[in-house]
């Protein structure tokens, strides 16, 4: 779908036509599944080296042997000592074998992102999965003015958990800037699903164009210092040959 939609072929031969990237522009939902869809693809390691890149100051408890277990796209959490009458549904759950993250993605640059909002995914994370039982972070992408990247303390019954914030742009320039320099042909794999994952954000409204020389220097630093991604692909493909 995603690549009819990029060649604008979705709708052709129907009655009804249909501008979808307008239809998906300013929406958060299918720009979520668009981009970490895709991402769940990759190894592990350049998983976790693009969030790492995506969110300011971002502190998991990963290690060699972290491993994505699942996802779950709007999971429906039990609602009680929350605000909400119903449910409670973030954007994308992860489990791993370390550690849970609850996602909570805005389209936009511009302040939608609520504290009241996170204490009640929280909340309803440990309805369904007790207090305590492991670690879990909150990582809210999309909804910050600049200068609001500082990471924040949310409480949920009597437990703290941290907020990492981060930016669809800082997503999108640290897998464009990684598909540069994959050279190897045993990289061809991963160079697809970084263009799938460019493709996402340029069906949402975002410019893919290149942009490197646009983007303040400290969103491209955390890139430069992470030289080590090509190595790691070169050696996770070396490791499993």
């Amino acid at each position: 779908m995603l690549h009819a939609i990029h060649q604008n072929k979705a709708g052709r031969g129907t009655y009804v036509q249909l501008n979808w990237r307008e239809v998906f522009k300013g929406c958060e939902d299918t720009l979520t599944s668009a981009v970490f869809g895709p991402l769940f693809h990759l190894p592990p390691e350049v998983f976790w080296q693009l969030l790492q890149s995506s969110f300011s100051q971002l502190q998991l408890p990963i290690n060699t042997n972290t491993k994505l277990l699942g996802y779950q796209f709007w999971p429906r959490w039990d609602a009680a000592g929350t605000a909400n009458a119903r449910d409670v549904e973030p954007d994308l759950f992860i489990r791993t074998s370390d550690f849970d993250l609850i996602i909570e993605a805005k389209r936009y640059d511009v302040p939608q992102q609520y504290a009241t909002q996170w204490e009640n995914e929280v909340q309803a994370y440990f309805n369904e999965f007790g207090v305590g039982a492991r670690p879990v972070f909150v990582l809210a992408i999309g909804g910050f003015e600049a200068g609001d990247e500082a990471p924040s303390l949310i409480g949920a019954g009597n437990s703290q958990v941290t907020v990492f914030k981060g930016r669809w742009r800082n997503l999108l320039a640290a897998a464009r800037y990684l598909r540069t320099q994959l050279t190897a042909v045993d990289s061809w794999a991963v160079s697809n699903t970084l263009t799938d994952i460019i493709r996402g954000f340029e069906l949402h409204g975002f410019t893919v164009t290149d942009w490197f020389a646009t983007l303040p220097r400290q969103d491209l630093a955390p890139l430069r210092l992470q030289a080590g991604l090509c190595l790691l692909l070169t050696t996770n493909t070396a490791q499993h040959a």
